[in-house]
């Protein structure tokens, strides 16, 4: 919203955003010194989810409670209008200007996050906290830039957005939020390049969808791309191969046919690899079904989603093994095996 009213008060869109990226970058300051270093010193990583959820409503609601915002969409000045032709293929500067701005930040952070003294300050406070407190970098004031050229880029990245779909909303940055966490996902947290390969990947598979199979169904792709990738690295995070094998080996255990220590592990890896792989694209596919069915049988719409179905049978299956073992400590036979 900065940007189009800065520009209704006739500054161009290319020096709008220069004002855009400092205010963006203040509000990320404020965000960060209010409500995450509070979590942040007395919480832990679920807080600290929960609280980024709560923060994204309060800013919203917020935008649509000040007078010169509002709750309604805003159509902003066209920006990059212009087009050319090549091969008989029309293709807008708006497009073109994107992807270069685009690739020339993805670089410009990568070198700044490899090269700079602050960058690699970054990326030692997210491997480990209290190790990079102990390597003498301030925490607190690394995290706190972090969120300035977060919150900065953030500004940038709308300028991008507005020029392709010129109209304006309080809420749009939800949806952007669920692509921007899909393809950190899939390009591995931490990784810049991997987030842009992500990020290349959901536009292809969007595309796609919208040209072969239905428009409607672009988001119901990109969620079940969500699904796996979270629950595949997600379960691959958690579970350390090489933590259980040398549990394995301290105390004496192996598995026949491996030797202990590294072909353990190795072994423990492709095992769980495999497992977590086909587990995730069953729940990816048992999340998206109900989409799919109503989309089969001429937009019929069901009462309840995947998400709900994966619920409801995890809940029983919690339910039966709490009566199970109640009935065995209590000397009875198991039910289920009648």
């Amino acid at each position: 919203f900065t940007i189009p009213l800065l520009m209704g008060m006739g500054l161009p869109g290319w020096l709008a955003v220069i004002p855009a990226i400092v205010i963006c970058a203040c509000v990320g300051v404020l965000v960060e010194l209010l409500a995450y270093r509070p979590v942040r010193r007395t919480g832990n990583s679920l807080t600290c989810l929960i609280t980024a959820i709560a923060m994204s409503f309060v800013l919203e609601n917020l935008a649509q409670a000040i007078p010169a915002i509002g709750p309604d969409p805003r159509v902003p000045y066209t920006l990059f209008a212009d087009t050319i032709s090549v091969g008989g293929v029309s293709i807008s500067h708006a497009t073109i200007i994107t992807i270069a701005v685009s690739a020339v930040i993805m670089v410009a952070l990568y070198l700044f996050t490899q090269k700079a003294r602050i960058g690699c300050a970054m990326r030692c406070v997210s491997e480990d906290k209290s190790a990079s407190t102990l390597m003498g970098i301030n925490v607190n004031h690394t995290i706190l830039i972090t969120f300035a050229i977060g919150a900065g880029l953030a500004a940038v990245a709308a300028l991008m957005y507005v020029s392709q779909y010129p109209r304006v909303y309080t809420t749009m940055g939800a949806t952007l939020g669920i692509y921007a966490f899909v393809a950190a996902v899939l390009g591995g947290i931490g990784s810049l390049p991997g987030a842009m390969l992500g990020g290349l990947l959901i536009g292809i598979v969007q595309s796609g969808a919208n040209t072969y199979i239905s428009s409607s169904m672009s988001d119901t792709f990109v969620y079940l791309i969500l699904i796996v990738g979270f629950s595949y690295f997600y379960a691959t995070i958690q579970y350390n191969p090489v933590e259980v094998a040398n549990n394995l080996k301290k105390n004496g255990g192996f598995i026949p046919g491996f030797r202990p220590g590294r072909p353990t592990a190795d072994f423990i890896r492709k095992v769980i690899n495999k497992v977590t792989l086909f587990g995730a694209i069953y729940l990816g596919i048992i999340a998206v079904l109900p989409v799919l069915l109503g989309t089969i049988m001429s937009n019929t719409r069901f009462s309840f989603g995947g998400t709900s179905i994966i619920i409801v049978v995890s809940v029983a299956l919690e339910t039966v093994a709490a009566i199970e073992a109640q009935m065995l400590m209590r000397n009875y036979s198991g039910f289920l095996e009648k």
